[in-house]
C-alpha cells in the first residue's frame, strides 16, 4: 500500500482500500478485520459494498497489487458502458443514427471519462443499471422464464455496487412494471418473475447483520 501511495499515478484512499481488501482475501480468505468473505467491508470511517472488491480478487491475484490492477475493473466497465448505452437507446426505439449519437455522447462525457480513470464503483453500478433497464424494456410474456428474470437480476446487482441505487431501483422497477401492467403489455406471471429475481438477488443485503 505504501508503494501504491508513492507511485507516480497516485492512488485515492478508497482505491487503496479496495486493493488491500482483494489482497487480503487472496492471502487469507478474510478482510483486514478477520471477517471471512463478507458482504460489506468496514473501511476508514465508512463501509464498502462488495462488488468492486470481489471483482478485484482475481485481477490482483493474476496481475499483482498496483494502481493499474486496482483501476482495471472501472476501466473495463466504463468502456462497456459505452456499448450498453447504444443498446439502451435502441431499446427505447431510437434510430441507429440517434443511438450512435447517444453512444458518442457517453464516450465523450467528462463524467463517465473521469469515473473510468479511477477505481470507483459508481460506474460499475451504472453499467448494471443501464443493462437492467435495457432488458426490462425488451421483456415480453412469450420469453423463457429465465430471460424474464434477467432484468430483475441485473437491477439487483446495482445494490452490491453503489448505495444510491437501493431506493432508485425499487421505485423505478415497481413504477415501470405497474405502467406495463396497466397498459396490458406484461402479464402477472412475467411481473412476478422479474420481482422474484430482484428480491431474491438483493435478499442477502437485507439480512440483519448486513443491512445495519
Amino acid at each position: 500500500l505504501y508503494r501504491l501511495d508513492a507511485s507516480p499515478a497516485g492512488a485515492l484512499v478508497d482505491e487503496m482500500h479496495f486493493g488491500f481488501i482483494a489482497h487480503s482475501l487472496n492471502l487469507t480468505g478474510a478482510d483486514e478485520h478477520g471477517v471471512t468473505w463478507p458482504l460489506v467491508f468496514r473501511g476508514f470511517g465508512d463501509y464498502k459494498l462488495p462488488m468492486y472488491a470481489y471483482l478485484l480478487v482475481p485481477i490482483v491475484r493474476w496481475f499483482g497489487l498496483s494502481v493499474l490492477s486496482i483501476r482495471l475493473p472501472s476501466v473495463l466497465f466504463g468502456s462497456l458502458l459505452i456499448g450498453a448505452m447504444y443498446f439502451f437507446a435502441r431499446s427505447m426505439r431510437l434510430s441507429k443514427t440517434a443511438s450512435l449519437v447517444v453512444t458518442l455522447i457517453t464516450a465523450l462525457s467528462p463524467w463517465s471519462f473521469f469515473l473510468s480513470r479511477f477505481g470507483l464503483e459508481s460506474n460499475i453500478g451504472l453499467f448494471f443499471w443501464v443493462m437492467g433497464l435495457t432488458t426490462l424494456q425488451l421483456t415480453k410474456d412469450q420469453q423463457a422464464r429465465w430471460r424474464q428474470a434477467v432484468p430483475g437480476f441485473l437491477l439487483a446487482l446495482t445494490w452490491y455496487c453503489y448505495i444510491a441505487y437501493r431506493p432508485v431501483t425499487v421505485v423505478v422497477l415497481l413504477g415501470y412494471l405497474a405502467y406495463r401492467w396497466f397498459q396490458s403489455q406484461l402479464n402477472r406471471k412475467t411481473i412476478l418473475t422479474i420481482l422474484a429475481a430482484f428480491f431474491l438477488t438483493v435478499s442477502p443485503m437485507l439480512l440483519p447483520g448486513v443491512s445495519g
